[in-house]
This record gives C-alpha cells, sequence and structure tokens, in this order.
C-alpha cells in the first residue's frame, strides 16, 4: 500500500531485485500446466466463479496447487521437489485427479494453447484482472486473448548454488531453440500470418514493456531492475488484499516516475515493488527461481520430455559449456514462434542439443520411459525439423474474430 511520503530508494529497490536471483541447495523443481475448461456439450460455456472457488479447495494427491486464471483456465502449480522426475509424478496424479473432479462439476478439458472455439471473455472479476484487462486494451485485444483465451507449460527451477547466474544465461541462449522444438499452437493471425506458436504471437502482442525477453548481456539482477523501473503500473495493490482491491492504472506510468512523481494515493513501498513484480511477464521470469514460461501447451508425455529436457540443460554437469559451442539463438524469438525447427538456424542448433540432452539424461533421471519418450520426441520431431503443432490438422484462425489485430507491433 502507497507511503504518504517518498521512503522508498534505488539501493533496496537494487537489493529486491538481487533477491531474485537467491540460489537454494540442493536443486528445487516445478511444473505449472494449465487447460481451457468448458461445460460439457457447451464449448462456450466457461466455469462459473463459485464452481472456481469450490475446486480450488480440493486436496490434490501429489500436493499441486489448484487455480483458474481469468478466461476460467484451470491451472496446476507443484510442489518444488528435489527432482524434476518427483515433480513429474506428482503432476501425472493431481492432472488425473482435477480431471475427474471437473468432470464432476460438468466440466470438460482440452489440451490447447489458443482456445480459438470461442471469443475471450473474462469471468474472473478480482480488481487485478480488471485493471490488467482494461491496460492492455489500450494497446489492442492481445491482452485480454492472453488472460483468457490461452495456456502454456510453465517449468520452475532454482538458481545453482554455485553460479546463480549460470541457469538464467543458458536459458536465454537456449529459449528460442526450445520455443521451437516445443510450438503446439499453430494458426493464423488477424493479418494472415502463419506461426508455429500463435500463442507466443499473442504474447508479443502484448505491452512489450512487460513481456519482451529481459536484456542478458549485462548484471541480471541490474537488468531485472532497470526492466521494472521502465515497466507500466498497471495497478495500485491494496494492502493484505493480493489483488482484490486496488486502483488501475492506464499506460504511461512507469514504475521510475512512481518513484520519482509519485501518484495522488502515495509513493510505492517496497511491498508495491514487489507487487509490481509479479506484473511483469518476461519469457523467463527471475522469482527467487527461475520460471520458465515460453513453452506452448503440450499433451502429457511431450509436457513430461520438454520438463526432464529443461532439467537436463540445467542440472547436468559441464552440459552448458557444451551449449556454449552451439549456435546463440538469443535473437531469434520471433523466427522461433513464427517458424518453429523450419528455421535452419534453429535446425541446426536443436539437433546437436537434444543429442546431448539425451547422452545426459542419466544424469538427472534412472527411469527408462523418460529416456523412450526423449527419443522418440527426438525421432518424430526434432531430426524431421517438426513440432508438435505440425500433428495439429486444424489451424486456428483469428481472422475470425472482428477487431483490432492482435499483433499490430509486428511485421
Amino acid at each position: 500500500m502507497p507511503h504518504s511520503r517518498r521512503s522508498l530508494d534505488l539501493d533496496t529497490l537494487a537489493r529486491t531485485a538481487q533477491e531474485a536471483f537467491a540460489s537454494t541447495e540442493p536443486d528445487l523443481y516445478g511444473l505449472e500446466v494449465e487447460w481451457p475448461t468448458n461445460r460439457f456439450g457447451d464449448e462456450w460455456a466457461r466455469p462459473t466463479p463459485a464452481d472456481m472457488a469450490e475446486l480450488q479447495l480440493l486436496e490434490m494427491p501429489g500436493q499441486s496447487r489448484v487455480t483458474f486464471e481469468p478466461g476460467g483456465q484451470v491451472e496446476l502449480s507443484t510442489m518444488p521437489f528435489p527432482t524434476m522426475t518427483e515433480a513429474v509424478k506428482a503432476l501425472r496424479a493431481d492432472a488425473a485427479q482435477i480431471d475427474l473432479a471437473l468432470h464432476g462439476y460438468g466440466y470438460d478439458t482440452i489440451v490447447a494453447s489458443v482456445d480459438g472455439r470461442r471469443a475471450p471473455r473474462r469471468v474472473l472479476t478480482k480488481a487485478r484482472y480488471e485493471a490488467m484487462e482494461r491496460f492492455f486494451e489500450a494497446n489492442g485485444p492481445s491482452g485480454t486473448w492472453m488472460m483468457t483465451n490461452t495456456t502454456s507449460t510453465q517449468v520452475n527451477i532454482s538458481h545453482a548454488a554455485d553460479d546463480p547466474y549460470r541457469r538464467w544465461r543458458l536459458m536465454h541462449h537456449l529459449g528460442p531453440v526450445l520455443v521451437a522444438a516445443f510450438a503446439n499452437s499453430p494458426g493464423i493471425d488477424q493479418a494472415g500470418r502463419h506461426w508455429r506458436s500463435l500463442r507466443q504471437a499473442i504474447w508479443w502482442g502484448i505491452d512489450r514493456g512487460r513481456t519482451k525477453p529481459v536484456p542478458e548481456h549485462v548484471d541480471p539482477a541490474s537488468a531485472w531492475l532497470d526492466y521494472a523501473l521502465a515497466a507500466d503500473v498497471f495497478f495500485i495493490n491494496e494492502e493484505d488484499s493480493n489483488g482484490s482491491r486496488g486502483i488501475g492504472l492506464p499506460p504511461g506510468t512507469s514504475f521510475a516516475n512512481w518513484l520519482r512523481s509519485g501518484h495522488e494515493v502515495g509513493w510505492p513501498t517496497i511491498d508495491d515493488f514487489r507487487y509490481h513484480l509479479s506484473t511483469l511477464f518476461p519469457p523467463i521470469r527471475p522469482r527467487g527461481w527461475i520460471e520458465i514460461r515460453f513453452l506452448d501447451a503440450l499433451p502429457p508425455w511431450i509436457c513430461e520430455v520438454a520438463a526432464m529436457t529443461i532439467a537436463t540443460l540445467s542440472a547436468a554437469p559441464g552440459i552448458d559449456e557444451a551449449c556454449e559451442r552451439l549456435p546463440d539463438t538469443r535473437g531469434l524469438w520471433m523466427d522461433a514462434s513464427r517458424n518453429g525447427l523450419q528455421s535452419r538456424v534453429l535446425r541446426e542448433t536443436a539437433v546437436p542439443l537434444f543429442e546431448l540432452v539425451e547422452r545426459n539424461l542419466e544424469q538427472v533421471s534412472s527411469d527408462p520411459n523418460q529416456a523412450a519418450a526423449l527419443a522418440e520426441f527426438v525421432s518424430r520431431y526434432v531430426r524431421l525439423g517438426r513440432c508438435p503443432g505440425d500433428d495439429i490438422s486444424t489451424l486456428v484462425d483469428l481472422r475470425q474474430f472482428a477487431g483490432r489485430p492482435l499483433v499490430p507491433a509486428l511485421g
């Protein structure tokens, strides 16, 4: 909650930004997955707030947390585990449990990174979401689509104890290759452009100040601080409200401006800054661990392959040095979203990268089923320059939806 006078300085903000790169020992791993949800027999009917409130109280066998996104997408977030194999096992059990629970309430889910069956509609009325939607609407409809009609796979990994920046740099180095390899939302935007990952294209069309990658060529903590200061504030949260009460702001007030000039409701506190950090959505976000946010929603077996791939790249000894000898793909985020592994550079990087993963998987998993799934993925997709979305016969075509283009900033 804002203060009546200025009390926050840049040194305090810098320490808070540095906290986002705190390491843990031993390592910890987690997963977050989402699915679009609708009533049986009625794909337009989203979950009601009352049903979502009850479902969020369910206890999962693997202790995952059940939440819902603004459009009624159900989300499972695992507990942190000492191995990715344990996180995968918990997710598998809890996904089956939440599916049964949803069926009991009359709901069904699908694997779809972009829900192209219906126009976007927000069903959660939390003040934070209302403010977010109004803020994004100033730049076009991409924000509402992201909030209500997209789903993803998120992988969470702690920072390495020996070097808290190592995995951060590695994931930026390899992020576009992984976007391309696991792209699973083929579609056409309103300008007629084809995408292998239409979900990621929608993200690129949102306020770039909070969705573009954090600059990686400078000190990570300083880069994260600069990124946060430059980003606009869209919601001033009331103390202890967790986003249920507060004041929404239109575009144009960066956190740096608020810090420097204040606002009619007061000056920002350190809690306001921490809340602001939670409203920033770069493809790789530091939160005391690394949130890898750039993967499409995936079929269960491919989701597990993606999780084990990232775990192997993050944890296997020496693999980061080997990856550094591969082409640098940090500037190819857009190419990855548009073309997947049809991009020559990304395909030529993906093949040796996944060979490294196959050779090092045993460092993080002794499960022969996981090794077989990885080999199947490499054979079916990577070596052929294909991605999971190539198996989807019907493209999402956003030209059927009237209104401003979803990705107006892209050429």
